[in-house]
């Protein structure tokens, strides 16, 4: 088990960054929009948000077919699109005591195995989004 706790040091410099908080979120959503807006028509599936929801869009999550060519072929272009949850939660050793097995979860499991987390930040300017649709659509394959 673990007793993290926060220090003085930490807890002022997230303090700090909490007056950037809602300017961040403003412009990751922005950049997801764009991201939405050139993909439209590319057939790649993306994460929808809901009505019910706003997403803060920590991540920029798609899924492709051929993931490994992917992100390769961004890697040789200088842009890092990375794997966040690999395996799902029903095949995660600390849960394996619930009893369920590879081919339990089909949707789950193939998603796993096509999701790729595009970069996503609120630094990224609609130039630099642009950039990474153009080359990312060259290879994906939904």
């Amino acid at each position: 088990g673990y007793n993290p706790r926060m220090d003085g040091f930490q807890a002022a410099i997230l303090w700090v960054k909490l007056k950037y908080w809602q300017k961040w979120t403003e412009c990751r959503q922005r950049n997801a929009s764009e991201y939405d807006r050139l993909l439209e028509d590319t057939g790649v599936r993306r994460i929808a948000s809901t009505r019910e929801s706003e997403s803060v869009y920590h991540l920029y999550v798609v899924q492709v077919s051929n993931r490994q060519e992917v992100i390769d072929f961004l890697k040789n272009k200088g842009i890092t699109a990375s794997i966040h949850y690999p395996v799902p939660l029903h095949l995660q050793p600390a849960l394996e005591g619930l009893g369920y097995r590879a081919g339990d979860f089909p949707v789950c499991e193939r998603a796993a195995d096509r999701v790729i987390s595009l970069p996503m930040c609120g630094e990224l300017s609609l130039d630099q989004v642009s950039f990474i649709v153009n080359e990312f659509a060259k290879v994906a394959v939904p």
